[in-house]
């Protein structure tokens, strides 16, 4: 399953995980230049009521896009080109130390998320309760994907 790629159960093929790396950056460089031009788009017709953030929200965010994706698509594109680099990158990212880090970083930031979650709604709610409301859906869709994830991997292991 594609899911076990991700994580320890099986082994990494670096070159392969690089090319769909490029794709991916491709794809987020797309996503900034339609983002930046939502940007220029916010000036011919602004909703009424709002104000400037959406514009300059818009307009910082596709830039940051395009420059995150051409960083990682030069990265990735370097590993491809160079055996040398690739060897020692591939090396790093197939290491079972560094896998199980990430894995546990994973977990200690869920569980970090849920906790200031909570905290977060104990406080919002003397303030407002929209964020209040906001924050408990949020915490709802997050304690719904950690049931589906743990019904599915108690189902496969």
């Amino acid at each position: 399953m594609w899911l076990n790629k991700l994580f320890i159960d099986e082994p990494v093929n670096f070159e392969k995980r690089c090319r769909s790396r490029v794709i991916v950056s491709a794809v987020i460089m797309a996503v900034g230049a339609v983002t930046w031009g939502m940007s220029l788009c916010y000036g011919i017709r602004v909703p009424e009521g709002s104000t400037a953030f959406a514009r300059d929200f818009y307009t910082v965010m596709g830039p940051a896009l395009i420059a995150a994706g051409l960083v990682s698509l030069i990265r990735n594109r370097r590993y491809l080109g160079d055996e040398k680099r690739k060897r020692e990158r591939e090396l790093v990212e197939s290491d079972e130390r560094n896998r199980l880090l990430g894995l546990r970083c994973w977990s200690y930031a869920g569980y970090t998320m849920f906790l200031l979650l909570y905290v977060g709604i104990l406080v919002s709610g003397f303030f407002s309760e929209l964020v209040m409301r906001t924050l408990m859906v949020v915490m709802g869709v997050f304690s719904f994907v950690l049931l589906i994830f743990r019904m599915y991997l108690r189902r496969i292991m």
